[in-house]
This record gives structure tokens, sequence and C-alpha cells, in this order.
């Protein structure tokens, strides 16, 4: 009714963001990425809607300074909302990269290694 919406912009004249939102969930939420978002919206990093990704927050924690611009966050165990901070490695992006490139080499290197393994064994796999 008009009268909540007028006691409710009397209450909140900047509105109903963060903790006074209706929908509040403790600001924490898991984007379809995988990744977690955490609602600080006085964080350099954070986006227009006050939030900024988890493991930047933790790594930032763990080093004791900010993620530079040229650096990123590693999940190394590659699970994207495992954010302890024994799970997280901040280096510079091209050497982030480079191992991940470094890991798709070795994989595809180990994927015609079994698959010319089953065909010495005479195993049909499809």
């Amino acid at each position: 009714s008009e009268n909540i919406k007028k006691a409710l912009r009397e209450r909140y004249p900047e509105g109903r963001f963060g903790k006074n939102s209706s929908n509040w969930k403790g600001g924490r939420r898991k984007m379809k990425s995988g990744y977690i978002m955490v609602y600080m919206p006085d964080h350099p990093r954070a986006k227009n809607s006050g939030s900024v990704f988890e493991h930047i927050v933790v790594a930032e924690k763990k080093i004791g300074r900010p993620v530079y611009m040229n650096e990123v966050v590693h999940h190394i165990n590659h699970i994207k909302d495992d954010n302890r901070p024994e799970n997280l490695e901040v280096m510079e992006r091209g050497v982030h990269l480079s191992n991940h490139f470094n890991e798709h080499v070795a994989l595809d290197k180990e994927i015609k290694r079994l698959e010319a393994l089953l065909k010495d064994n005479n195993i049909d796999y499809n």
C-alpha cells in the first residue's frame, strides 16, 4: 500500500541495499560461474553491486596486501568455491596463463598415451 511505501522511504531514504534489503541472505552468494561473491561495498575491487570475489578478499588477507591488477588468485585444486587460504595462490597473470597452458598440454599428452594403450590392447572405448 501507499502508506507502507511512504514509511519505507522515510526509514530508508537512500534505499534498501545490503543488510537493509528485504532479501538479504548474509552477503555471500554463489555465481553461475562457480565463484563466490561477498558483499563488501567499500572494497576497492567491489563491483557496482557492492560485491567482490571472495577468493580475492581471502588472498589479500593471506598475503597482507591488495592483489595487484596484474595478478590473479589461482585456486590450486581448481575448485572455484574452495576459498580456503591454503588453496589460494597469488601469481602474475602471465604465469597463471602459462601454468594452465602447460597443464592443458600435459593432459593432451596423457590422453594420447592412454588412447594408444587402448588401441594396442584392442580395447574399443567409443
